[in-house]
């Protein structure tokens, strides 16, 4: 049967087949070859920290994103640090200096850098053992022939009794002794009192009155010993002015 012009030939049929695109989107190089995809290339799609998957978001950290988070927390760090520094240094050497300026405007720092004035010391009542001792001295002078007890001296009391006919026996035995005391009636009982006072502004009449209380303490061991029922336990008071014990 003789072929018209707008008859296909075979031929050009599969020629038009071939050109038709596979069915994944790309052209097949040859009749019977799948159609091959082009191979991804390397680094397309980089990781970014934040990106959006829906409705939600997803962070993602790779190592050079971490690397640079890592580096720049450091970097704040260090500049916290030298700061910090900085100011604590300022500080130091502003305070130093305030110092300094003190010390040059205080007006009295020559005065306290001169040996001490014995007589700026005497109008401050700061006085020394050689003036405690001068001062009793006159003291002593002018209570001699006095009769009682002197204000401003300690006195020694010796016991308390509960009767007056207890406390004259051991005044006697005390006096047998060498001791010399007072007898004094306080709210309905009898104290014996050392005659002898002591100025306890002065070491050595301190260290006396103290032997003399070691002393008689001892003699009331041997008066209750004795059977006298009291033992002498010496207390030190002051007679104050205008008291009456």
């Amino acid at each position: 049967m003789p072929k018209s012009k707008n008859a296909l030939s075979l031929l050009e049929v599969l020629r038009r087949e071939d050109m038709k695109p596979a069915a994944g989107g790309s052209n097949a190089s040859s009749i019977g070859q799948p159609a091959q995809q082009a191979p991804a290339a390397k680094g397309d799609s980089p990781q970014t920290l934040v990106r959006a998957e829906g409705d939600r978001l997803k962070f993602s950290l790779s190592t050079l994103t971490l690397a640079v988070v890592l580096f720049g927390a450091l970097v704040v760090l260090a500049g916290a640090f030298a700061l910090g520094r900085h100011l604590g240094y300022h500080s130091g050497w502003q305070a130093a200096a305030e110092r300094a300026q003190m010390i040059a405007d205080d007006e009295f720092l020559d005065l306290r850098e001169q040996p001490p004035n014995p007589g700026v010391l005497l109008d401050l009542g700061v006085v020394s053992d050689a003036v405690n001792r001068e001062n009793a001295q006159q003291r002593k002078a002018a209570r001699a022939g006095q009769v009682g007890f002197i204000d401003d001296l300690n006195y020694i009391w010796i016991e308390t009794f509960k009767t007056k006919d207890a406390a004259t026996t051991a005044r006697e035995y005390l006096k047998n002794r060498e001791i010399e005391s007072t007898l004094i009636e306080n709210g309905g009982k009898w104290v014996l009192i050392s005659k002898e006072g002591f100025d306890y502004g002065l070491t050595e009449e301190k260290a006396a009155c103290q032997q003399l209380s070691a002393r008689i303490r001892k003699v009331g061991q041997q008066y209750l010993e004795a059977g006298g029922r009291y033992g002498f336990k010496c207390y030190v008071k002051k007679k104050l002015p205008g008291s009456a014990w």
